[in-house]
């Protein structure tokens, strides 16, 4: 009989805990407002925010009494605005919203804004080419359908989240990835 021994490192990323990342808004996707968001329709209000060294709130289904947490990082590409952020875990409320991101429940985002700028497009479609972003919130049911939560991250919950890790490492070491 043959016995192997393998060196095995598992590493817990507490840092990680509670964040997650996303499509904010999809850029040329009419919503269920009938509105498209165009690219480059926050920049200037992203240009303000980090000036005057805040973010937008994270709020639950955009309600202005449950802020759940803070965003990290906002960027605009040409196909929409992404974001990362990270869930109060210490607060119920983030608890709750976490959970919910984690079952898949709660897997749209969405943005509160003020416009600036627009105009109406042939088919009646109105046009939002600048606005001011206030706050982005995790929600059930997005208006723009190309805003998802894309990522959700969690710490290791106690020993039972020590023993998934390690039964894991012990299919990949025996080859059988689990």
């Amino acid at each position: 009989m043959t016995i192997l021994h393998h060196d095995i490192e598992i590493r817990f990323a507490a840092e990680d805990a509670g964040t997650f990342s996303g499509a904010a808004n999809a850029y040329g996707t009419v919503d269920s407002y009938n509105t498209v968001f165009m690219p480059g329709a926050f920049a200037a209000s992203l240009t303000e925010h980090r000036a005057a060294g805040t973010m937008p709130m994270m709020l639950l289904q955009h309600s202005p009494s449950v802020v759940i947490g803070a965003w990290l990082d906002i960027r605009e590409a040409p196909s929409g605005l992404f974001v990362r952020g990270r869930l109060d875990l210490t607060s119920p409320s983030g608890r709750k919203a976490h959970a919910m991101m984690k079952a898949g429940e709660l897997g749209g985002l969405s943005v509160g804004f003020r416009r600036r700028l627009t105009d109406t497009l042939a088919d009646g479609t109105v046009a939002i080419r600048q606005a001011d972003l206030i706050e982005i919130s995790p929600v059930r049911r997005p208006s723009n359908p190309g805003a998802r939560v894309t990522d959700v991250r969690s710490a290791t919950a106690g020993p039972a989240g020590l023993v998934n890790h390690i039964r894991r490492a012990a299919a990949i070491i025996g080859g059988k990835h689990a």
